[in-house]
């Protein structure tokens, strides 16, 4: 028997490209409607610190947080955690708790991150199985169906000139210059990242030029999304 689960809404792309600002309009027009949606992190890693209902209080978290931001950390634990997350998402996603879940990055950022770490994809590119490294390794009991947790839409906030991204850093930010280097350093892996994804992915990705107004993409998500009958706020 199929597992009933909600809607999963990822929102991927390079830093800086709009995935807060549209994550925060959808949650409001949710919210309206008086759905129960969650806001989770859809790949990397989560802070622990409480501060959202998709991001509780988790001493772990935190430990595992501040450890893969220092110059210690490894690729190797950069995937245990992004399994670590999905394991989450799927927790949530069949809890039965939940209309929708927005995930906060998703398999694009995950395909850039496996093309920074020097995976080679082939010609035909990434299967679902070669973005999470560690999968074979992990318990039985722990192991996802990660088709259970594939986005039925994936926006991908793209731009083809990294300054676009670049001049929405604030200068007198004191992790200016790092956030300016990761730009910079992951720019053509994000550009790269959406066409190497796994068929049945790539299928689900709607892209969206990051260079227009907020509200223009607004509207564009909320569009694409009555298309699919996941959300009509008309209807609401």
């Amino acid at each position: 028997m199929a597992i009933e689960r909600s809607s999963i809404i990822g929102f991927d792309g390079i830093h800086r490209s709009g995935k807060g600002t549209q994550i925060g309009k959808l949650e409001m027009k949710l919210a309206v409607a008086h759905l129960a949606f969650l806001t989770v992190r859809g790949d990397g890693t989560r802070d622990g610190r409480g501060d959202t209902p998709g991001d509780p209080h988790n001493p772990v978290w935190q430990e595992r947080s501040h450890h893969l931001r220092s110059a210690n950390s490894t690729p190797d634990e950069w995937h245990a955690s992004a399994y670590e997350i999905v394991h989450e998402l799927h927790g949530h996603a069949t809890s039965g708790a939940y209309s929708m879940i927005l995930a906060d990055r998703s398999l694009i950022s995950r395909a850039a991150f496996m093309l920074h770490s020097g995976a080679n994809p082939g010609r035909k590119g990434f299967n679902l199985e070669d973005l999470y490294t560690v999968r074979d390794y992990v318990p039985p009991a722990r192991r996802v169906d990660l088709r259970l947790v594939l986005p039925d839409i994936l926006f991908h906030f793209e731009t083809t000139d990294p300054s676009v991204v670049l001049s929405r850093l604030d200068p007198d930010d004191p992790k200016y210059d790092f956030r300016a280097r990761n730009i910079e350093t992951t720019f053509e892996n994000y550009r790269q990242a959406s066409s190497l994804l796994p068929p049945e992915v790539r299928d689900r990705v709607r892209p969206i030029d990051a260079i227009l107004g907020e509200d223009t993409i607004h509207q564009e998500v909320l569009y694409a999304l009555g298309r699919q009958s996941i959300f009509s706020a008309d209807s609401q």
